[in-house]
């Protein structure tokens, strides 16, 4: 049952988006260190780290250590 509610939980995260944007600076920091060696390391499944990072207009670091 946990992990039935878990699933539900982060669909509807992943699914939520509205109000995401980037903070101060993160645009131009992720240009700046595009051509560097770099990773994405969140507690968020691929799912929701995908659509958060979209939805603020950010690229996805090829390179990412997610939940799963």
């Amino acid at each position: 049952e946990n992990y039935a509610d878990n699933r539900v939980m982060l669909a509807e995260e992943t699914a939520d988006v509205e109000g995401v944007v980037p903070i101060g600076g993160a645009p131009a920091f992720m240009a700046a260190i595009a051509e560097l060696p770099h990773a994405l390391v969140t507690s968020a499944d691929t799912a929701l780290a995908t659509a958060r990072m979209g939805a603020a207009a950010l690229p996805m670091p090829a390179v990412r250590v997610t939940a799963e």
